[in-house]
């Protein structure tokens, strides 16, 4: 299949064509996107979030250069972006702490018990949290803790909104199962 022809069947949005490309282009995104990122996790998921906008804005391909460079800059600008939303992220959480460092928790229990039970609670759900996959722990904490909508966090992470989704999907069944686990120890 010629260039021409590939990127006429990705304009049409055809499957095969679609699948064909991935498996031609799948291993020059991930070299590009290596060099930013180092978590194959992250890898793996930059690599989706890569040829879903190569279909998506295939029609803004203008043919200046050929398909390969323009789907590398593509996963070059995505792996950027990524790097980028995760030290705003970071900076984000340190900001956090430093507003929370020394903050009192409510005292509005009848007894220390239940003090203690709620302080336990907070610490096994700050650890399940912590042992989530990066991008599925952005996700997770931007979503229930910050309350940013899926809209909002496809921007700070720079995903579409569909992997946004996926990942809080995911980070919720993985946070169940760390929390069964981490609250039994």
């Amino acid at each position: 299949m010629t260039e021409d022809e590939l990127i006429e069947g990705l304009k049409r949005g055809d499957r095969s064509v679609q699948k064909n490309t991935y498996i031609s282009y799948e291993i020059d995104v991930a070299a590009a996107v290596k060099k930013y990122v180092a978590l194959q996790e992250d890898v793996e998921e930059l690599k989706q979030d890569v040829f879903v906008k190569v279909f998506k804005k295939i029609d803004q391909f203008n043919r200046n250069s050929k398909l390969k460079t323009w789907i590398v800059r593509i996963a070059i600008n995505t792996a950027k972006n990524f790097v980028e939303s995760i030290k705003k992220r970071n900076e984000a959480i340190n900001k956090t702490i430093d507003i929370t460092e020394g903050y009192e928790w409510s005292s509005d229990f009848s007894n220390p018990e239940e003090l203690l039970i709620c302080q336990e609670g907070k610490n096994i759900i700050i650890k399940a949290a912590s042992m989530l996959p990066e991008n599925q722990k952005t996700a997770f904490l931007l979503f229930y803790i910050e309350g940013l909508s899926q809209l909002e966090i496809s921007d700070v992470m720079g995903k579409s909104t569909d992997a946004v989704e996926s990942l809080i999907q995911r980070a919720k069944t993985n946070f169940r199962s760390l929390f069964k686990i981490t609250s039994r120890n």
